[in-house]
């Protein structure tokens, strides 16, 4: 099983990291004894969305991308909520909202690891999609709003589309 580390980068940004870049070793402490691989969680304190929607979508879009495994393990609530410079009530809201949906475990005193790369439907495949698309609808009302062109939208898509479904 693979333990997780994170770790502070500035002010108003954080960046937890739950596996040691190669590209960048000197940003964290590695432990010896854990099995260290690439990836990272970034939680602006300066962005309108709040903290625990950052933490859940970004534990979420690493999940979904394959950069946090079945079997990993994520840093203990206290020691993530520490280095973010978070509340830990947020830090375990969020750990709670995944394993809600089947994608974390938690046991007092073991830690909480991911269970599943695939959420438990939480209801009928209907209002599941919907959801979703509301979703993408914000996503791409906001690149309207910020003036992106429709091709700079599509591509940006595009290329979260492949990023996630690159294995598929």
């Amino acid at each position: 099983m693979r333990k997780t580390r994170s770790g502070p980068v500035s002010p108003t940004e954080h960046r937890g990291f739950l596996k040691a870049p190669p590209h960048e070793p000197a940003l964290l402490v590695i432990v010896a004894e854990y099995d260290t691989i690439a990836i990272m969680l970034t939680i602006s304190l300066a962005s309108p969305v709040p903290i625990h929607d950052q933490l859940v979508a970004g534990l979420r879009g690493l999940i979904a991308a394959g950069q946090l495994a079945e079997g990993d393990e994520l840093p203990p609530v206290r020691q993530l909520a520490a280095d973010l410079g978070i509340n830990l009530n947020t830090v375990a809201r969020a750990y709670r909202e995944l394993t809600d949906a089947g994608l974390l475990a938690s046991a007092r005193g073991r830690g909480t690891i991911v269970i599943a790369t695939v959420e438990r439907a939480s209801g009928p495949k209907v209002e599941e999609r919907k959801r979703i698309e509301a979703g993408i609808a914000a996503a791409l009302g906001d690149a309207k709003l910020a003036g992106l062109t429709r091709e700079v939208a599509e591509s940006m898509a595009a290329r979260q589309i492949e990023r996630l479904w690159k294995h598929a």
